[in-house]
């Protein structure tokens, strides 16, 4: 039996969500290195020790909104056994190009310099949600018939991880004329030609 969330846990929770949620939305507008973590605590109106309890440091934000960002789009896998696992991909290539434009441009590329510079692993990031959807895609498929080359899944996964970061850097180039859901999901859909 789970123990009761307490008035103090369930007011902790929707502190933690208010600072992480007005650390996106400030990114979103301002770019993360222009946003500081008194702006965070004022926006919030809490204490900077508050924000401390939480957070580590501002990085920590960004780790943890890209955690976030991929519990989310764990929500869209589908496992609909009706459709093929080609299908299965490509709607969520889709989906999570989707995601990546809606949470912006700006935290995008600070995502992408934060990657680059703080060598985050993607395990510190939640890929492996990622990794384990995209094998049992694979996995999938190879069972069925549907995907002939034998590849290994490991190396379908740095493969796309290579691709989707290409595509991340581009858009953090091009800025607003890079259409990212379109260019991303033509990247993305050309690599799982690679297993038929």
């Amino acid at each position: 039996m789970s123990k009761k969330q307490t008035k103090r846990d369930i007011q902790a929770e929707q502190t933690y969500h208010k600072l992480l949620d007005m650390s996106l939305e400030l990114v979103k507008r301002h770019g993360y290195h222009k946003v500081t973590i008194s702006q965070i605590c004022d926006a919030c109106g809490c204490a900077k020790g508050t924000f401390y309890n939480y957070f580590d440091s501002k990085t920590d934000i960004l780790y943890r909104l890209a955690i976030q960002l991929n519990e989310k789009l764990s929500t869209m896998f589908s496992y609909d056994e009706t459709k093929s696992a080609k299908e299965l991909y490509l709607q969520y290539v889709y989906s999570y190009m989707e995601l990546v434009k809606e949470d912006g441009y700006a935290f995008s590329k600070n995502y992408l310099q934060m990657l680059i510079s703080e060598s985050m692993s993607g395990e510190k990031v939640g890929l492996n949600i990622q990794k384990e959807y995209l094998f049992y895609l694979l996995d999938r498929g190879r069972n069925s018939g549907e995907f002939t080359k034998n590849i290994d899944n490991k190396e379908f996964f740095n493969l796309w991880q290579a691709t989707v970061l290409g595509v991340l850097a581009m858009w953090a180039i091009e800025d607003n004329n890079y259409d990212v859901t379109k260019e991303g999901c033509n990247a993305l859909s050309h690599i799982i030609k690679t297993m038929i």
